[in-house]
């Protein structure tokens, strides 16, 4: 084994047990599965909450701790220490003057590995007992960070609000129902529909999305605006189609806005918009 480990021996039955030294690759990629595996359900149960609520950030933690509990749970069951191994990586970094964390078992005796297990880390090299509080630290601030982005996502579902409530008002109570519009013979009135409802879709979209991902539902309203562009209407249907053209390019830039942290600049080209999609839908109910 390339790794430190400390044998322990069961006196009343002779049941040999290995513990290994430092921090845990395994509980780091699989968190609390390796008290499992050594039959602690205890510490298992325990690990896989806190690992559960925050996200798996605390394997960061318990990836520097789980070695150090294992031997204290196996000190307090009655074994006592039979042999200790080094591996090569330990042996290395005890050269140069670096030990390996926690705990560095060339140079160890089984009293001081009780006394560490108890959470007396004087004489050990390498030990460091405020790593799990700077881990923990780490944790928090990471937590913080997620909540702050989740609630960066806020101010842009207010600032489309508007307009979902006046898409669904046109499509409901202001404009006729699809059927209507569609048996319609005014040129575009049915592609008006249409592109109307992938408008609203596109800003349902744009509004639960946060600030910092917002590039591609912003592409996507663009995309939206160009096909306007190329839709034919009749000259009844002409300056409504003009007007929503408008309103159209003014949201998508009020989301630019919004997305370079402008919040005025965001907030008054979202009336704007607002503003001018009010006068499509009366232009557009003109010709109905």
């Amino acid at each position: 084994m390339a790794y430190d480990a400390i044998y322990f021996e069961n006196p009343h039955n002779g049941q040999i047990k290995e513990a290994s030294v430092g921090f845990s690759w395994t509980t780091l990629l699989f968190g609390p599965f390796p008290m499992l595996f050594r039959g602690n359900w205890k510490w298992f149960a325990i690990i896989l909450i806190l690992a559960l609520i925050t996200f798996g950030l605390t394997n960061l933690i318990f990836m520097f701790i789980i070695n150090k509990l294992y031997i204290k749970d196996l000190i307090g069951d009655g074994f006592k220490v039979k042999s200790i191994k080094v591996g090569p990586l330990n042996k290395i970094a005890t050269e140069i003057g670096f030990p390996l964390p926690i705990l560095n078992a060339s140079s160890v005796t089984a009293d001081e590995i009780t006394s560490i297990a108890h959470g007396n880390t004087a004489k050990a090299g390498g030990a460091n007992n405020s790593l799990p509080w700077i881990m923990i630290g780490v944790v928090l601030v990471l937590m913080f960070a997620l909540l702050g982005g989740e609630k960066e996502k806020l101010p842009e579902t207010e600032q489309n609000v508007g307009t979902q409530k006046d898409l669904e008002s046109a499509s409901s109570t202001s404009t006729p129902t699809i059927s209507s519009i569609f048996g319609s013979d005014d040129k575009g009135m049915k592609e008006l529909k249409l592109l109307e409802q992938r408008w609203y879709d596109a800003i349902v979209l744009a509004s639960s999305t946060p600030r910092i991902s917002l590039s591609g539902p912003i592409s996507n309203l663009q995309s939206i605006s160009r096909d306007l562009e190329t839709t034919e209407v009749s000259d009844c249907l002409g300056e409504a189609k003009a007007s929503l053209s408008v309103a159209m390019a003014t949201m998508v830039q009020a989301n630019l806005m919004f997305l370079q942290q402008d919040e005025s600049s965001a907030n008054s080209l979202h009336e704007e918009a607002n503003n001018e999609f009010n006068k499509y839908k009366q232009l557009r109910d003109k010709c109905l």
